[in-house]
């Protein structure tokens, strides 16, 4: 079994004093997709922002070796953690360039000498981002918008995504080129914790996946051992959508 760069036990987190999340356990190993699946209202967000920081948790955060639980979402990002989240969040006034400069904040805090050649990595998993680059993000498409985001957060080099519902509204063709982009960002060593309504989509590109149900995980496994189970997904991620969820 590979080591694993993020390591979690018994996270519990949630909104003041009410737990969204109970006592969660799971493990990325280095370079591998890890999908967390479920429907509306499971939980999915809060965890990724429990380990981006940005809530409070208690349990065990295990990053590169090292507890990171107690740590601010700053210095989370300043060890190679980064969140996309289900908003994006970009800045609609500033064109694409500037956009994905911002994100280059990690390595210039580093002093890495030539941070801006990010970009080119950038523009070639994603083309149509080099299209638009002095085009303003508010006047993309919500397939440009996703890629922007998941742009910005590789601009700050990291060792670990976070990427909360990237097929979110998005047409089906655009999440192929979407799950594409990650499944290359596997391929060149990038770990990704993938949280996912789209559940085919996301194991077909995953080694391994976790089901959240009301905040616990009701299921886990090899991906592939997961995508064939139908009593599954119709079970915890909706029968309704079990057509929609096939991406060939």
């Amino acid at each position: 079994m590979m080591p694993a760069l993020l390591q979690v036990d018994r996270l519990t987190s949630g909104y003041g004093k009410v737990p969204v999340l109970e006592e969660l356990s799971l493990r990325a190993a280095a370079g591998n997709i890890v999908s967390v699946l479920g429907p509306n209202g499971a939980g999915k967000s809060t965890l990724l922002n429990a380990l981006g920081g940005i809530l409070r948790s208690t349990g065990t955060v295990r990053f590169d070796g090292e507890d990171i639980s107690h740590i601010p979402v700053e210095e989370r990002l300043m060890r190679g953690i980064a969140l996309v989240p289900e908003k994006r969040e970009l800045f609609g006034a500033m064109t694409v360039e500037e956009n994905l400069l911002l994100g280059g904040y990690r390595p210039r805090q580093l002093g890495v000498r030539a941070w801006r050649a990010g970009l080119d990595s950038i523009f070639e998993l994603f083309p149509r981002l080099k299209e638009r680059r002095p085009q303003r993000a508010g006047t993309l498409s919500g397939g440009e918008r996703q890629m922007l985001a998941i742009g910005r957060a590789l601009m700050s080099r990291p060792k670990l995504l976070l990427l909360d519902e990237p097929s979110l509204g998005l047409a089906p063709l655009i999440v192929q080129d979407i799950m594409r982009a990650v499944s290359e960002l596997s391929e060149r060593g990038l770990t990704v914790l993938l949280v996912e309504q789209n559940a085919r989509a996301a194991l077909r590109i995953s080694t391994y996946g976790y089901v959240l149900e009301m905040g616990r995980f009701v299921a886990e496994g090899d991906a592939r051992q997961l995508m064939n189970d139908e009593r599954l997904i119709e079970s915890y991620l909706g029968s309704s959508n079990s057509q929609a969820m096939v991406v060939h």
